[in-house]
């Protein structure tokens, strides 16, 4: 099967942009996220190619306009344009830092530069009114400029250069008369061969398949729809419908993992092996003349699934519908009624992972105090972790070059804080409070206490489950170490984790002290017991430590950017950055485009954020530091906003019902808020106990009941 052009054009590995240009703008980059916008005579036309949504006619000084980053040799540029002179263009088809390539009267195909001049003889092929492919390419020697003749031929030239595309990226006219039409614009990071540059030409004549036709309505009353890079496919509507056995969703291979991992037979703790779902289909339920088309749709998505995964939708009268994520899919096909256009024996089996998760939920946006944020989320449903992003948004024009973030859920305690200020806990004499720090001023060479982790009237800590302790300490000294002795109910026979070093003298850091485990009390009341002890190397010191933290181990992680690589700060200033379930990812530095474009960042340790069920308390930590060798300065209030968007999970993959709920209203932050909480009905759990709470108070509870 031939490639439309825009197939052809994705399918060409090293696509960093596109720009589709249909429309009035501004122009959405389909891979990289550089939007593009218009100035001077522009005027929205009809496509070039069968299957394109527009393309943009320019006329005396009308100019394309994208920033994108810097690119390096090797790169291409590749665009299909027509001209509506005589005498060919007379004009410059692109123009960046660097190269600009043009086609002068005739169709000459020319460069120009600071370094390169240079014009071959006119293209006697070139037409009026004729589709042409325009392709400049450099390898870091040379320039190379292609261009398609009337008769689908490819001629070009080239020069010696070696010069980098960007920041500013142009395509426009100059002194143009008649409206010329440019469209499909392509930026790759190699250099295309002219057997690329062929294939290119060769699918701008390819027409796109027809439609496929309107579905029937299901007789069934639920629906299922898979997502591929190939498009929407209904499972259950038109020709194609499922079996009157229905679908097998996987429930026993799912409850036989959960039942080993309750007894400690899975190889990996807490991961449950892929759902197998098994599907029986009716191919041609409608007729026999809309056949073939399904079974080549059906093929079509499975490979598609095979190779860049799917999506599976399922939903239905009165039902919200849920999503599942697909790895992996086969086809079996018969063939046995093929000849009848028609094959009732049909089965498609997906792998998926195991959760199927609802529609995105967004919570309100928070702003953090100076370098902290704690966020407490109720009401999350579901039987299963969520998946969860968190948007992270600079407010104070300074990169993050540190984050640190965690949920607490099971071991969620109101009364057992992530943050304490270090006023708050109990100095060890002679060491003292010292306006909002505990300061001991006589640091000496042997082990020191500081300060006791409880209040000065006694009353000790009662966290529950396991934790890695933080503190924001510095010193007056070169040399001088930080250490975390831990018990549980006393010190009677503490736990003494590792020292750290603070890294320099005179400023603030963040030393990780180690984890702690704090299981709960068999019999009594529980509560542990802790103390900061530090020491200096050599001679003596004054030690000063601001807060302590505590990031639990349900779910954490670490982001970071090691010295020298400040471009690519974890929250970029005045960017965004994003903790997702499927990885951490930071805003590129070309902060105006919309919709955002985003990036991995680079040192990342511990897990992938989930939302449990129920109650969560998250945890979020800034730096303009590295959260290690690296000074933590005080930040302004607030230094960023925070919003939550999660998506509920089920491993029961029965769909929840959600029924009226209570409407509560209640202030925050100088705002009234109206907020609905949803219980759960049809599913056979239990119903949903919820509690809200404002600056630790509870102001509203919903009794553990099951709603009539």
């Amino acid at each position: 099967m031939s490639h439309t052009y825009p197939q052809a054009v994705r399918s060409l590995s090293g696509l960093r942009h596109y720009w589709r240009l249909g429309g009035h703008g501004p122009w959405r980059d389909a891979v990289g996220g550089a939007t593009a916008t218009g100035s001077g005579s522009l005027t929205p036309v009809a496509g070039l190619v069968a299957d394109d949504d527009g393309a943009l006619g320019f006329a005396n000084d009308g100019q394309l306009l994208a920033t994108i980053p810097i690119l390096a040799p090797p790169w291409s540029v590749a665009c299909l344009y027509r001209d509506g002179r005589s005498d060919g263009l007379s004009s410059h088809i692109w123009v960046s830092t660097g190269p600009s390539v043009f086609i002068g009267p005739g169709g000459a195909l020319n460069f120009y530069s600071p370094q390169i001049s240079l014009a071959n003889a006119p293209n006697p092929s070139w037409r009026t009114g004729t589709t042409h492919l325009l392709v400049a390419t450099s390898d870091g020697t040379n320039h190379r400029f292609f261009a398609s003749r009337t008769d689908g031929s490819i001629t070009s030239n080239s020069a010696a250069a070696a010069q980098s595309l960007g920041p500013t990226f142009r395509i426009g006219y100059w002194n143009a008369t008649t409206v010329e039409v440019i469209d499909e614009v392509a930026i790759y990071d190699r250099a295309l061969t002219i057997q690329q540059v062929e294939a290119l030409r060769a699918a701008i004549d390819v027409e796109p398949p027809p439609p496929p036709p309107p579905p029937a309505p299901s007789r069934a009353g639920e629906r299922l729809t898979l997502t591929t890079a190939e498009g929407e496919l209904d499972l259950n509507a038109g020709p194609i419908r499922v079996g009157p056995d229905g679908p097998d969703w996987g429930e026993a291979a799912v409850e036989q993992a959960m039942a080993d991992a309750a007894r400690g037979q899975l190889p990996v703790d807490q991961r449950l092996p892929n759902r197998p779902i098994s599907i029986p289909l009716l191919l041609g339920a409608d007729g026999p003349e809309h056949f073939k088309l399904a079974r080549a749709h059906l093929q079509a998505a499975v490979a598609r699934i095979q190779t860049d995964g799917g999506v599976l939708w399922r939903g239905g009268p009165g039902l919200p519908g849920l999503y599942a994520d697909l790895v992996d899919a086969a086809l079996k096909l018969p063939e046995r009624w093929a000849h009848l256009e028609a094959e009732p024996d049909v089965i498609l089996t997906l792998a998926a992972l195991p959760d199927f998760y609802g529609e995105e939920t967004e919570r309100h946006t928070s702003a953090s105090t100076g370098t902290d944020l704690v966020l407490t989320e109720h009401g999350i449903l579901g039987d299963h972790p969520g998946r969860l992003r968190i948007e992270i948004t600079d407010t104070e024009g300074q990169p993050k070059n540190g984050l640190l973030w965690a949920i607490r859920s099971s071991s969620y305690d109101r009364d057992a804080k992530p943050i304490y200020r270090a006023q708050e806990l109990e100095p060890v004499a002679p060491a003292a409070v010292n306006g909002n720090v505990v300061r001991h001023a006589s640091i000496a060479q042997s082990w020191t206490a500081l300060l006791n982790w409880q209040t000065p009237q006694g009353k000790r800590p009662t966290h529950r489950g396991s934790y890695r302790v933080w503190a924001r300490a510095s010193a007056t000294g070169a040399g001088v170490r930080c250490r975390l002795a831990w018990g549980l109910g006393d010190l009677s026979a503490p736990t003494i984790n590792e020292p750290r070093l603070i890294p320099t003298a005179g400023s603030w850091f963040m030393l990780d002290l180690g984890e702690v485990r704090l299981d709960a009390a068999p019999i009594g009341h529980h509560h542990w017991l802790a103390q900061l002890q530090t020491r200096a190397d050599t001679g003596t010191a004054t030690v000063d430590v601001d807060k302590l933290y505590l990031q639990s181990l349900e779910g954490s992680g670490l982001l970071w950017v090691p010295p020298g690589r400040d471009p690519d700060a974890v929250l970029p200033a005045d960017g965004k950055a994003e903790l997702r379930t499927d990885g951490m990812f930071r805003q590129e530095q070309n902060l105006g485009a919309d919709p955002p474009a985003y990036q991995p960042v680079s040192h990342v340790i511990g897990d992938l954020p989930r939302l449990f069920p129920g109650t969560n308390e998250i945890l979020l930590r800034s730096s303009r530091g590295d959260l290690d060798t690296r000074p933590d300065p005080d930040l302004p209030d607030p230094a960023f906003t925070a919003r939550i968007y999660y998506r509920p999970s089920y491993l029961n993959p029965v769909p929840p019902l959600l029924v009226s709920a209570p409407v509560i209203t209640y202030p925050r932050h100088g705002q009234v808020i109206q907020e609905q909480i949803p219980l759960i009905q049809g599913t056979g759990q239990p119903g949903l106990a919820v509690e809200l709470t404002i600056d630790g108070k509870p102001v509203y509870s919903q009794p553990e009941e099951e709603p009539s």
